[in-house]
């Protein structure tokens, strides 16, 4: 009975020494949350990138439509309006999934943490 005390004693301080020197992963609802703030702040900073990048080719653009005055040749000034239109067009497009993507975060939807990153986040239940 002693030795089998004993064996069990020795057991647990090997278990607890073992666990002290190597603590579990966090699991659960702290983990989770842990994550879900890694990746919205990785989001937001892809965001803000994103958005310097929109501005910048809007500083660009704009400087295509002041350089379309200047010039005297109409046939350079259709291909240069054609451009312009084009690349108006996309940012255009841009903006409009900027905005889509900052109602998502801002809504709480955010990233979804697992299943398919192709589907799109459920609808929030109308309040009555």
């Amino acid at each position: 009975m002693v030795r089998l005390t004993n064996i069990l004693l020795v057991s647990v301080l090997i278990v607890t020494a073992g666990l002290a020197q190597n603590p579990p992963k966090q699991s659960g609802m702290a983990g989770n949350m842990e994550q879900h703030q890694k990746m919205s702040a990785m989001h937001e900073q892809m965001m803000k990138g994103m958005q310097a990048d929109l501005d910048n080719m809007k500083a660009n653009l704009q400087k295509m439509k002041d350089q379309l005055s200047k010039l005297s040749d109409q046939s350079t000034k259709d291909e240069l309006q054609l451009n312009i239109d084009m690349w108006q067009s996309f940012l255009d497009n841009m903006d409009k999934h900027m905005s889509m993507m900052q109602q998502m975060m801002g809504s709480g939807h955010g990233m979804m943490m697992h299943g398919d990153h192709n589907m799109p986040a459920a609808k929030p239940t109308p309040k009555k």
